[in-house]
């Protein structure tokens, strides 16, 4: 849910003479209420009997972190510097904290970096209550970071992994974005009666239905934009994109060839041709941590994948992906080198023709 306040705009329609409307809060809630229970049950519906899918870390963030842990253990002293630093910040909190509150004045012990617009509105530095709360978290994410970027021993890879997953842990557990700790949202949701929260759980109940019972945030207006019209595409790649895990691939059409100064990597090297309908794309230098299949299949980085798919262009007007007629087919070579020899024929068969999306 979105804890965002919504604009003065916004506010006034939902409210023209400042003051909410009980019935429309009351429809509102029924029309959550009932694409909530629909949502739950068709979710439901379609996992009755369903496997579950094989945990993967295909960003290698679970060993990173482990990594991060033993390295941590090996320098016990700097742990408990650490702890004490914490402690002595959150003292001096409290102590200023109080001073404030009898109206002595008080210097802060943690302000945000310029330009951070988590904390422009004037109750984040005005208010008591809301600074002690903005200062207990620049506190702690502080102190989190620093514990995190010290650490010595680290692969490169590792740290740059770390580094960039903590950040956005940090960022995520902000005061801003959560209703009860953000006065901007407190203030709307006062003035409107409660109604910004229920249009943000209705647009949560949207995005849950637009991605089938996954959550799709709503970024654009997909109805905004039609491919020859006021899009175009451009021809020598081919972008996939996969909204369960947020990434994406590119493979190039242009008639180049594999390299083979690059390290591995989980999509690999991958470049594609098109034989009609069909974009045949061409893996290799595939990192060996990852897993072939959803049964966990191990291989080395000598895999060489082949994928065929093929779609109705008519149906589909050039955008590749989005189900319906199309089909998905991959064939795995250099499977003596690649996999475990109990794995061999199982392996070396190509996946039926399925829908997917």
């Amino acid at each position: 849910m979105s804890t965002t306040a919504p604009t003065a705009p916004a506010a006034e329609a939902a409210s023209p003479q400042g003051a909410y409307d009980p019935v429309a809060l009351t429809e509102s809630l029924a029309s959550a209420a009932e694409k909530g229970a629909k949502l739950i049950s068709e979710f439901a519906a379609r996992n009755a009997g369903k496997q579950a899918a094989v945990a993967s870390d295909e960003l290698g963030l679970g060993k990173a972190f482990m990594e991060l842990a033993a390295k941590m253990l090996t320098n016990p002293v700097r742990l408990a510097e650490g702890q004490m630093n914490l402690w002595r910040d959150y003292m001096n909190l409290w102590q200023s904290s109080m001073l404030r509150m009898m109206g002595a004045p008080a210097l802060p012990v943690a302000e945000p970096a310029k330009g951070d617009k988590r904390f422009k509105d004037a109750s984040w530095h005005e208010h008591f209550m809301f600074d002690y709360v903005k200062q207990s978290y620049l506190i702690t994410a502080r102190w989190l970071h620093e514990q995190v970027a010290n650490v010595e021993g680290l692969s490169d890879a590792a740290k740059k992994k770390v580094d960039f997953f903590t950040r956005q842990y940090i960022d995520a557990l902000a005061p801003s974005n959560f209703a009860l700790t953000n006065p901007e949202v407190l203030r709307e949701t006062v003035a409107s009666g409660g109604q910004n929260l229920v249009r943000g759980l209705n647009n949560l109940l949207d995005d849950i239905e637009r991605g089938n019972g996954q959550l799709r945030i709503s970024m654009t207006d997909t109805k905004a934009f039609e491919l020859g019209v006021n899009i175009a595409t451009t021809p020598g790649q081919v972008v996939f994109l996969y909204e369960g895990r947020n990434t994406f691939r590119v493979v190039p059409t242009d008639g180049r060839k594999h390299r083979d100064d690059v390290e591995p990597t989980w999509n690999g090297d991958a470049v594609g041709r098109w034989e009609g309908d069909t974009l045949v794309v061409d893996v290799t230098n595939i990192i060996d941590e990852s897993w072939l299949g959803a049964d966990g299949w191990f291989h080395s980085d000598a895999l060489h994948v082949v994928e065929r798919l093929a779609g109705d262009r008519d149906r589909h007007a050039g955008r590749l992906g989005e189900g319906g007629d199309q089909r998905h087919e991959t064939v795995l070579l250099g499977l003596d080198e690649a996999l475990p020899a109990q794995q061999r024929d199982a392996a070396a068969i190509s996946t039926p023709p399925q829908r997917f999306r």
